[in-house]
């Protein structure tokens, strides 16, 4: 271990999601306590030693909102991606965030229908659109199913697909393979031996497979940002133990 660092208030934060940045340093989201209505979407941005370079919350009026997944932009700005009740369609959306190199926001929305949708992993595709993979309870053949949205670089959707049958299926991960489709690591109680089972998908560039694929009518919804700067408790973590790897020749 080199360092631990700690970051937080009195009640529940969690770090979901983390990335080392272009100038070495690194940027966590995730979601906090701190500030007004929460659990709110956080961003943490430390430099290469560890030490704090600023901290920045993000919320509504009312309700919840989950960062878990990050990415840095072409311009050295942030994408987050996650799930809201504070804004859209339903019960819960998919949302995606997206702020300057500061952590000013530029945008934001959601994603879904009239039930209860997550976001759970996204990534910035090869054209410079965004792609974020989670669940829908709107849209589908059964009670969830996997849901894989496709938007420009401003957030605007250009497909959406659903991916499932009579069960629950959940994407919990997802990468752009080198033919420019999508492989979506999911789990599954349609499909399998036992409950849940690993849910393999491989798509084409459009997000078509050659079954149990559907059209999800997505609803989009502009969300009006409070953003908001509140002070957290740093420290150092205190690491009670670790592993060595060793080696024997």
């Amino acid at each position: 271990t080199l360092w631990t660092r700690t970051a937080g208030g009195a009640f529940y934060d969690y770090g979901y999601s983390g990335i080392e940045t272009t100038d070495g340093g690194f940027l966590i989201t995730g979601r906090t306590s701190l500030g007004a209505s929460s659990p709110n979407i956080y961003l943490l941005k430390y430099n290469s030693a560890g030490t704090e370079l600023w901290f920045k919350n993000y919320r509504g009026i009312s309700g919840g909102s989950y960062g878990y997944t990050v990415k840095q932009t072409s311009d050295d700005g942030f994408l987050i991606g996650g799930h809201t009740n504070y804004f859209g369609a339903g019960e819960m959306d998919v949302f995606l965030l997206r702020t300057d190199n500061l952590g000013v926001t530029q945008w934001a929305k959601a994603y879904g229908g009239a039930g209860w949708e997550y976001g759970y992993d996204m990534q910035i595709t090869a054209e410079g659109g965004i792609i974020i993979a989670g669940s829908t309870g709107s849209f589908g053949a059964g009670n969830d199913d996997v849901y894989l949205i496709n938007t420009d670089e401003l957030g605007n959707v250009l497909w959406s697909k659903t991916y499932g049958a009579i069960g629950d299926e959940t994407g919990f991960a997802m990468v752009q393979s080198a033919d420019g489709g999508y492989m979506i690591a999911a789990a599954s109680t349609s499909f399998g031996s036992g409950d849940n089972d690993i849910y393999l998908i491989k798509t084409d560039e459009y997000g078509n497979t050659l079954c149990n694929t559907g059209v999800g009518a997505t609803i989009v919804s502009n969300a009006t940002i409070i953003e908001g700067t509140p002070a957290a408790t740093y420290g150092a973590g205190a690491v009670v133990g670790y592993y060595a790897l060793t080696s024997s020749v």
